[in-house]
């Protein structure tokens, strides 16, 4: 059996929708001899904190805007500095906790709203690894690309999922980004599919 993978950077939003509508697909058609899989290029990071300093501050702040801390964790965000890395980490480990319940939420209620149902998505933690008997890895943006020809090699059947561009990340802004990425994905899987 061979794989179409698709990928995003943490495996939350786009690949699992993106897979979603390979599945139907492939299911639609009969085709046995395929399955669609769907993993993350920064997964591991994103769960650990391992990422830049002013990328954890982005999402402790993006927390603060959307008003997802208790008093208590406000005061900690609020108060952090550049140079405490233990803290900023700690305080993005929460703020991302909070970050990822709203954005399962947003997707579920976009997908519903567009006609999906959100339970057929598959809840993934996969990180992005060389695999045999892969057919298609189809990557989210340019970078995802580059990401994944790193682990594949430059002869991997390795291409963007929309040829004409990046597909937005909708991680937490909202119901209307998240239906518009969701309809973008939906569109490039269609075109993807009927080319390859």
């Amino acid at each position: 059996m061979k794989t179409i993978e698709l990928i995003c950077s943490a495996n939350h939003d786009r690949s699992p929708v993106g897979e979603l509508f390979v599945q139907q697909y492939i299911n639609f058609m009969g085709l046995q001899e395929l399955k669609a899989t769907s993993s993350g290029t920064s997964l591991h990071d994103f769960r650990t904190g391992n990422v830049p300093v002013k990328g954890a501050l982005f999402y402790i702040h993006q927390a603060l805007a959307l008003d997802l801390l208790s008093a208590q964790e406000r005061r900690i965000a609020e108060a952090l500095d550049e140079t405490n890395d233990d803290l900023i980490t700690r305080a993005y480990l929460i703020a991302n906790d909070k970050l990822l319940s709203l954005a399962k939420h947003q997707k579920a209620q976009a997908l519903e709203e567009l006609g999906f149902n959100p339970r057929k998505l598959k809840s993934h933690c996969d990180q992005t690894q060389a695999q045999v008997n892969v057919a298609a890895l189809w990557c989210m943006t340019e970078k995802h690309v580059t990401d994944v020809q790193r682990i594949y090699g430059a002869d991997a059947p390795v291409m963007l999922l929309d040829e004409q561009g990046d597909i937005v990340d909708p991680y937490c802004l909202g119901v209307p980004v998240y239906k518009d990425t969701i309809k973008h994905i939906w569109s490039a899987v269609q075109k993807r599919i009927r080319v390859w």
